[in-house]
């Protein structure tokens, strides 16, 4: 039992810190949304530009909805992938924190045997009085 708070302790510093990693990768992951949602509203603000404009709207056409097309898919493996490794991240949170929860419960096990044992030798000890108070008085 003697290095089995460390192990608590240092079971708890790695929840904490993959805690924090998933809390930045899902940081990450609402940039890239927000990235993505700016891209769409660029491209209602170009079409609304071209649609007024032969000349817009050949450029547009031409050029700017190809380029919109690679930024879209860009945008949507760079999310997709970002997804994936937060959901890799809380597997192993999840397994991390099982893992802690089974020395808690291994701890408060110990604690409770070890209490368990210390009112055992308590009784005795009060039966042991007890008996002799009574041969005391016998006597």
């Amino acid at each position: 039992m003697r290095g089995l708070p460390t192990l608590i302790r240092a079971q708890k510093w790695r929840v904490d810190a993959m805690r924090r990693e998933i809390g930045e990768l899902e940081g990450v992951l609402a940039q890239r949304r927000a990235e993505a949602i700016r891209l769409e509203e660029e491209v209602v603000e170009e079409q609304k530009r071209a649609a007024g404009d032969p000349v817009g709207l050949w450029a547009y056409a031409g050029g700017y909805a190809a380029g919109v097309i690679v930024r879209r898919e860009e945008a949507a493996r760079a999310i997709a992938a970002a997804e994936a490794e937060v959901a890799e991240r809380r597997v192993v949170l999840a397994e991390l924190f099982a893992e802690l929860k089974r020395y808690e419960i291994v701890r408060d096990r110990l604690a409770a045997r070890e209490a368990q044992e210390a009112a055992r030798r308590d009784a005795i000890v009060l039966d042991e009085l007890a008996i002799e108070m009574y041969r005391r008085r016998e006597a």
